[in-house]
This record gives structure tokens, C-alpha cells and sequence, in this order.
């Protein structure tokens, strides 16, 4: 197809044609937990919670965003959710940077479980072709009785992918993030039981991009004293992964594998509220391709591979725990005692070909050399001319690139990104 365009006077023939190579990164996450939790009594109210948010930017487009629950502004967290835990309430709850790095706490979507149970998913997409970002949370809740035994049985799960990719030149971001939890209220009995925990962890970043990747999942216990005030909070469980760069880990059916060149993993069972022997820790820490860090304790002793080990790394890690609690709070008073089991995961990969787009000759300078050569590239259907990444040369293109020349480079040691 020929197109004609005039152009501060050049007359300019072109033919229009998709781009025949594409630059790219792209992860899925999946994090799955199977929980069985017996609490000794008094359960008055079992609940999930859920938060899924994506976001794609790529030059030349404007960005592409989706948030639930929807009670933040479309672009309230432009650089991707930070952190993730419990709030003063004990619902789980996740923490980004906001806007201008201002802590911001986002809210959740809360709905009831019924003793009937629940088996349900939702997924959150934007799409700006060839980039797309996914985040969606599953929950799967057994039928549970209303009088005692009590016991609360299933899985929660948060997975999603996110892409970025260019088929010309500028640059490409995309972010993906779920989290999911079930929480258990009620009274004094709530404070001791027993939880079996499962997790089922799954994450490969593949391209010729960056990446980074997070997961966390803690099982948290706030108590309240109703005639007092006192707040008594109690983790059980908690463990964080972060990963960079290429490559996957993956924990399942008891093995530990990864071949992540940056990779940190910290997983701890702190003895204050379990049984005897069934607390623990692990902090594992992976740079350029060799474990830097590796400590172990308490049920986890001496499973660890040692310092100095290169990747790829395969090694036993069970991935059922058998916990055994006691809050141990006063029984003469009154308590309102919550419990969360939570997973959570993102990823954000981003892929460029240039931190100044306008740059055609590479010289970090915009000047007239660079309408030349965008012309020239332009006129012989270089997919370098794509510069609103959509696989054809168009007027649109032309407009994007005045746009972005019209800008300025970025100053030196600035990628041209946000500022988190």
C-alpha cells in the first residue's frame, strides 16, 4: 500500500508495512496457597479480599490502565504497587509508591464467603498492541459448618502476565499485580488452632528487556481487646521473593529451583506463636548468577546450598507447614481476634531501544541530521520510523516523532522514566 505525505514541503512516498522484528520482555507469575485452618472456635465471619491493578505505557501511545477495586483514580500508582501486608484492621492490604512517592494505601475489593463456600476468578486486561498487562485472583473456598469444629479448607491464587514490546523504536512498560487473601474473624477462641499451609510458586521473565518481579504472602493475626484497646499483632508466617533480569524459580511439591542471575528470598516461621520446633528462617540471596547470601535456621537448618554455589539452582524445600498457634491472650477479657491467609505477585517488565527516541543518529544531540535520517528511514519503510509502535508508517508516526524531538534527550544517567 502507497501512501503520499507532504511534509514541511518534501513530498514523501512510502510504503506502509508491518514491522518484521519485534523487541520485547515478558513474565507470567503464579502464586497458588492451600490453607486448612482450624481454629478452636468462634468464627462470626469468613471473607475474601482482592486487588488487581495493570498498566501499559509505550511511546507515542497514551497509557492504558485498569485498577479494582476502583476506588483509586486510574492513574493513582503510576510506578507500580511496592509493598504488600496488613493494615491496622488486619485485612490484608498493599502499599504503592503513588503518585510524586507519596505513600499511598490501596483499598480492596471485600466480599463475604458463605458456608456454602466459593469457587470463583476475575481478571483485569489492558492492551495496546504489541504490549499487554493481566492480573487476575482465583478463590476457592470449601463448605465449612457454623458450629464447632470449626474448619475453614482451600486455596487462594494470584497469576497474570505482563508484556512489553515495541515493534519500532521509543520504549514499552508494562505492569501486572494481584493479590488474594481470606480472612477469618471472630472471638477469643480464634487465638489458637492449627493452619496447614501449601504454596505453589511460579514465575519465568524471557526477552531482551529488563525485568523485576515480586511476591509476597504472610499469615497474619491481629487481636483486639474489646474493654481495653489493645492491639495484639502476630505474624506466623511470612516470606518475600524479588527477582531482576531473566530467568524463573519455581516452588513446588517440595523442591526449590531457580536460575535467576538476581534473585532474594527471605522465609520466616517466627517461634513467639507456633509450637516448639516448627519455627525457622531462610534468607537466600543470588548475585550475577552466584548465591552471596545464604543463611538457614531452626526447621529449615542446613537446607540451603552455600555461598559461592552458581546457578542453575535445584534443591529440597518442603512446601507444606504444619503450624500449631497460641496467641496466647489474656482469657479474662474480651477479644475481637482477625486472621488473614494471603498471596500476592507482580511483574513489571520494559523493554527500549533508545531513552531518547528523536536521537536517529545516536549522538545524544537533536538536530537537523535527525529529520533527515527519520525521513530517509521514514521514505524506505524502516521499522525504526514506527514511532507509535503499531506496526505501520502512517502521518501518525511523523506526529510522534516531531513530538518526541520536540522534547529534548533526557539530561545524562536519566533513563527518561518516571522518577519512583
Amino acid at each position: 500500500m502507497r501512501r503520499t505525505l507532504e511534509l514541511a514541503g518534501t513530498i514523501l512516498v512510502v510504503v506502509a508495512a508491518r514491522a518484521s522484528a519485534q523487541s520485547w520482555q515478558e513474565i507470567p507469575y503464579s502464586v497458588v496457597h492451600n490453607f486448612d485452618f482450624q481454629p478452636a472456635g468462634d468464627v462470626v465471619d469468613v471473607r475474601g479480599h482482592d486487588f488487581r491493578h495493570v498498566w501499559v505505557q509505550m511511546t507515542g501511545h497514551m497509557p492504558a490502565w485498569g485498577v479494582e477495586a476502583a476506588a483509586q483514580l486510574p492513574d493513582f500508582d503510576p510506578f507500580g504497587t511496592e509493598s504488600w501486608g496488613t493494615g491496622p484492621s488486619g485485612v490484608p492490604q498493599a502499599f504503592n509508591s503513588g503518585l510524586y512517592g507519596s505513600p499511598v494505601q490501596c483499598n480492596y475489593n471485600s466480599f463475604p464467603i458463605p458456608p456454602t463456600g466459593i469457587n470463583t476468578g476475575v481478571c483485569l486486561n489492558v492492551h495496546i498492541p504489541p504490549s499487554l498487562a493481566t492480573a487476575c485472583t482465583e478463590f476457592f473456598v470449601w463448605p465449612y459448618g457454623t458450629t464447632p469444629p470449626y474448619r475453614i479448607q482451600g486455596s487462594v491464587g494470584s497469576n497474570g502476565m505482563a508484556r512489553a514490546a515495541l515493534a519500532g523504536r521509543g520504549g514499552a512498560v508494562a505492569y501486572a499485580y494481584s493479590a488474594a487473601a481470606v480472612s477469618v474473624r471472630g472471638g477469643t477462641q480464634l487465638a489458637s488452632g492449627y493452619i496447614q499451609w501449601n504454596p505453589t510458586l511460579l514465575y519465568d521473565s524471557v526477552g531482551g528487556g529488563s525485568s523485576a518481579h515480586a511476591i509476597r504472602d504472610p499469615i497474619h493475626f491481629v487481636a483486639t481487646n474489646l474493654d481495653t484497646g489493645e492491639v495484639v499483632e502476630a505474624s506466623l508466617l511470612d516470606f518475600d521473593i524479588q527477582a531482576e533480569g531473566n530467568g524463573n524459580f519455581r516452588w513446588d511439591a517440595g523442591i526449590f529451583e531457580t536460575n535467576a542471575a538476581e534473585f532474594d528470598f527471605v522465609l520466616e516461621i517466627p517461634p513467639a506463636f507456633v509450637r516448639p520446633g516448627q519455627s525457622g528462617r531462610i534468607e537466600l540471596r543470588i548475585r550475577a548468577g552466584i548465591v552471596d547470601v545464604s543463611n538457614d535456621a531452626g526447621r529449615f537448618a542446613g537446607m540451603l546450598p552455600p555461598v559461592g554455589t552458581p546457578i542453575p539452582l535445584a534443591f529440597p524445600l518442603p512446601s507444606t507447614f504444619d503450624l500449631d498457634y497460641d496467641l496466647n491472650l489474656d482469657p479474662t477479657f474480651p477479644w475481637d481476634v482477625n486472621a488473614d491467609l494471603s498471596g500476592g505477585g507482580g511483574a513489571n517488565p520494559s523493554v527500549g531501544s533508545t531513552p531518547c527516541p528523536a536521537d536517529m543518529t545516536g549522538d545524544g544531540i537533536l538536530d537537523f541530521f535527525d529529520v533527515l535520517l527519520y525521513l530517509d528511514v521514514f521514505s524506505g519503510g524502516g521499522e525504526d520510523a514506527d514511532f507509535n509502535n503499531d506496526g505501520e508508517l502512517n502521518f501518525f508516526d511523523v506526529l510522534n516523532f516531531l513530538q518526541a524531538f520536540s522534547q529534548g534527550c533526557p539530561p545524562d544517567g536519566d533513563d527518561g522514566g518516571p522518577d519512583a
